[in-house]
Order: structure tokens, then C-alpha cells, then sequence
């Protein structure tokens, strides 16, 4: 029985043995691995400054894309609006012209004729 217990003993010795080897491998491992880390984990830091700053640029190249179309757009629209209300002023149409009030009060009357229609 004591042998039992001795051979058990050794044999428990040797698994942690071979346990503490393997424990001390891998620190050595991550330790030869450390600065190898660290350079990836920069450049992957700088990859993604570079990303967001090409983000950056490209949401505000497309609001001043959008802004200048949608400039280009009010304006074709105004200038519409202008040729119309001239047009019916010159027809002799009491709402015609480009005064805020007649737009207004036109707008008034179409809702008015638009409701009535319903």
C-alpha cells in the first residue's frame, strides 16, 4: 500500500511538473510574442485613424454635394415660380406676380378649391 501511495505521489509529481513546464513555455512565448503584439495593435490603431478620417472626408464632401444640389434645385424652383407669376401678371391674373402675399393668398385658394373638390 505504500508503494501505491508513492508511485501515485510520483506520478502526480511528474503531471505537475510537466504542468509548470508547459505554464512556464507559454510565458516565454508571450513574452518573445509581447512586442510583436504591441507593433500589431498599432498598426492596426493607425489603420483605423486612417479609415475614420477617410470617413470623415467623404460624409462632408457629400452634406457640400448635397447642399449644392439642393441650392441648385431652390433656385431652378424660384426662378420657375418668377416666370409663372409674371406670366399671370401679365395676363392680366389678380394673383399673378412674385410678392410673397399673392403667393400666399394663391395658395390659400387652391386649398380652399382643393377641399371643396374632395
Amino acid at each position: 500500500m505504500l508503494e501505491d501511495l508513492t508511485a501515485g505521489e510520483a506520478q502526480l509529481n511528474r503531471l505537475l511538473d510537466k504542468r509548470a513546464d508547459a505554464a512556464a513555455a507559454e510565458a516565454a512565448r508571450w513574452s518573445r510574442e509581447a512586442p510583436y503584439r504591441a507593433a500589431e495593435r498599432e498598426a492596426e490603431r493607425l489603420h483605423r485613424q486612417a479609415l475614420r478620417e477617410e470617413w470623415f472626408s467623404f460624409h462632408l464632401s457629400q452634406a457640400d454635394r448635397i447642399e449644392a444640389t439642393a441650392r441648385s434645385l431652390a433656385n431652378k424652383h424660384r426662378a420657375a415660380a418668377k416666370r409663372l407669376g409674371e406670366g399671370a401678371k401679365a395676363a392680366g391674373d389678380p394673383i399673378g406676380g412674385s410678392s410673397a402675399d399673392n403667393v400666399i393668398e394663391f395658395r390659400k385658394q387652391h386649398q380652399e378649391k382643393t377641399k371643396e373638390e374632395k
